[in-house]
């Protein structure tokens, strides 16, 4: 298993068990496909969440915002828009993210991309062992507009 697909698994079990931890928080599933558009399903009351979790490799305070590639958010609102809604509950995109020292952050970016315009960023490509620079359009979810903040432990 390369770096990516292990800290997709982790960033999964990690968030599968502090929502078993919190009250408003209802785990339902995850994906099982590698290259999914999503993570998670959950419910926070009454609203359903389609998750994007970021295992990052940085403590939580090192940065001022943190970067969400369009790519994903484009991924995520295709979802969105295509999830069967019979139960007629309101739906939210959630970008979920873990840091080292134990803290997590949870944006709702459902309308991200009609409150933001993304800047172009030159990034790693995320293929493994590629060091390559490439343009990609950025959105940032800034410390301080979280949905959620609290401690794993």
């Amino acid at each position: 298993m390369n770096k990516f697909r292990q800290a997709d698994e982790d960033g999964r079990k990690i968030f599968k068990s502090y929502c078993d931890t919190q009250s408003w928080c209802y785990f339902k599933e995850e994906s099982k496909d590698d290259y999914a558009h999503w993570d998670v399903i959950y419910y926070s009351g009454t609203t359903k969440i389609i998750g994007e979790i970021k295992k990052r490799n940085y403590n939580s305070n090192e940065y001022c915002n943190w970067d969400y590639e369009q790519k994903k958010h484009d991924n995520l609102l295709e979802v969105y828009r295509n999830i069967d809604n019979e139960d007629d509950v309101n739906i939210e995109i959630q970008y979920i993210n873990i840091y080292n020292d134990d803290v997590i952050r949870i944006w709702t970016t459902t309308d991200t991309h009609i409150k933001q315009v993304p800047t172009i960023q030159n990034r790693n490509k995320t293929n493994l062992g590629n060091k390559q620079q490439v343009p990609k359009p950025i959105y940032n979810c800034k410390i301080g507009t979280e949905a959620h903040k609290g401690k794993l432990n």
